[in-house]
């Protein structure tokens, strides 16, 4: 087995990295393999994350974040560093969604970890397109993504 590396992101130096930092450790990361950045997270063009990726990651290494999105915000470019990540033989830990873990995993379960984030793209995009034609609660959007496939017709969709 390789180092593990963890990363924390915040987009802007106005905001605390400390609750992710504290995940991290408590996960084992030791303090010099965790990697931070503070600013937009537009792209991957982070310091940190390109060092990271670019420096010290190997084949065999894990990296652990807390939540996918602290990995960055467009779900197309999290899946696709999500694949590089993974064609250089690194393994994630997402802390608070240990499904998407690929650790000690088969290649069949790592296939269906791939399918799991494809899915949670789809929802995630879908969750945008009907909070904008039906501004509810959050939890009402959640609780309609469940039902969509029952009782909300594909033509009330704008996309």
């Amino acid at each position: 087995m390789g180092r593990v590396y963890g990363y924390a992101w915040v987009s802007s130096t106005e905001q605390h990295l400390d609750r992710q930092i504290e995940a991290l450790s408590a996960y084992g990361v030791e303090d010099r393999h965790i990697i931070t950045d503070k600013q937009s997270g537009k792209d991957f063009s982070r310091p940190g994350y390109k060092t990271l990726k670019e420096q010290l990651l190997r084949s065999g290494d894990i990296l652990v974040v807390k939540e996918l999105d602290r990995l960055g915000r467009n779900y197309e470019q999290i899946k696709t560093e999500w694949y590089e990540l993974r064609q250089m033989g690194v393994d994630i830990v997402v802390l608070d969604m240990p499904v998407l873990t690929t650790t000690d995993k088969s290649d069949l379960e790592k296939i269906l970890i791939a399918y799991c984030l494809h899915h949670r793209n789809i929802f995630c995009n879908l969750d945008r397109h009907l909070f904008t034609l039906y501004p509810l609660p959050y939890s009402d959007i959640s609780l309609l993504l469940r039902l969509s496939t029952v009782w909300v017709p594909y033509s009330a969709f704008p996309f």
